[in-house]
């Protein structure tokens, strides 16, 4: 068992998957080094979560286990465990007015 992480809108579009499984060690894994994991195994991903010098983008939304991180303690260092669940929310627009 790992950590589960869904995709959603174009997120899942660039990756190609819904969902994927991370493997982590006993201690669980902080949220960068699965971000960093998610990109090696899904490169299309880099531009989406990545400004060009590395740094997350704030626009995308995250959630563990159904919290935001916003509200995480450890905020973007927080550490996710086997059975844990990230999903990740790219920006949301679009719509009518009618």
């Amino acid at each position: 068992m790992g950590i589960t992480v869904n995709l959603y809108a174009t997120l899942r579009q660039a990756a190609g998957v819904k969902s994927v499984q991370i493997d982590v060690r006993q201690a669980g894994l902080a949220l960068p080094d699965i971000l960093e994991e998610l990109v090696q195994h899904f490169p299309a991903l880099r531009t989406h979560l990545f400004d060009s010098a590395g740094k997350f983008h704030e626009h995308i939304h995250l959630f563990v286990n159904r919290q935001d991180l916003a509200r995480l303690p450890g905020g973007m260092q927080s550490v996710l465990r086997s059975g844990d669940v990230l999903d990740m929310f790219p920006p949301l627009s679009g719509g009518s007015l009618l």
